[in-house]
């Protein structure tokens, strides 16, 4: 019986990935992305927005799809409270690549 590390002294066989992805939904609620974040300019106000995608999250989004996510910001200021918020366009895109190590 022979194993895929067997044919390449116990090295893991080498491998093509064919990326031809269509959309697709993630069934998760809370779409967590460590380091990765999202930053736009408010139209309203102008100021830049960040929304950290390790804290804050994508809901039920769909991959390799443009989708829509609201940004928000709040501001405490001496002529009054500010509060904006808007939509920002994004693609989740999901690469499946072959290791090279």
């Amino acid at each position: 019986m022979s194993s895929k590390y067997n044919e390449h002294n116990g090295e893991p066989v080498p491998s093509i990935v064919t990326n031809a992805t269509k959309p697709f939904a993630i069934d998760v609620k809370r779409f967590y992305i460590p380091g990765a974040m999202i930053k736009a300019a408010c139209p309203l106000c102008g100021k830049d927005v960040v929304k950290h995608l390790d804290k804050d999250y994508l809901s039920y989004p769909v991959a390799n799809h443009k989708m829509l996510v609201w940004m928000y910001h709040y501001e405490e200021g001496d002529d009054g409270d500010h509060e904006c918020e808007f939509q920002v366009e994004v693609i989740l895109r999901v690469i499946l690549e072959a290791s090279t190590d």
